[in-house]
């Protein structure tokens, strides 16, 4: 079932994810028009927000799944910039055993 985002502003997203996680849903996928920023983007910011990873890890594993796709202008920096304006919302905590089932090891 397909349904377009609401919004692609970070505090949204992980909203619409963490009810996904929280009501059972099953698997989201977040795509952006060509499938390397703003997805990558925002599927590190879930890992940092659910799956309680560091910012560095969570780009380093974007940045690993991109399979060396090119990214015009600078990864790094524009992801940088995104992350600058992502703070994890404490009220979208979920359990270990959601952990357990969602986050990559």
């Amino acid at each position: 079932e397909y349904q377009s985002a609401r919004s692609s502003r970070p505090a949204s997203v992980m909203k619409a994810v963490h009810q996904r996680i929280t009501e059972g849903g099953g698997p989201a996928l977040v795509h952006c028009m060509w499938g390397v920023h703003a997805s990558g983007a925002l599927s590190a910011m879930a890992l940092v927000q659910f799956c309680d990873w560091s910012e560095d890890r969570a780009k380093a594993y974007w940045d690993e799944a991109r399979n060396g796709a090119p990214c015009s202008g600078g990864c790094d920096a524009w992801i940088d910039s995104k992350f600058d304006q992502f703070t994890p919302d404490p009220a979208l905590k979920i359990s270990a055993e959601q952990q357990k089932a969602i986050c990559p090891k």
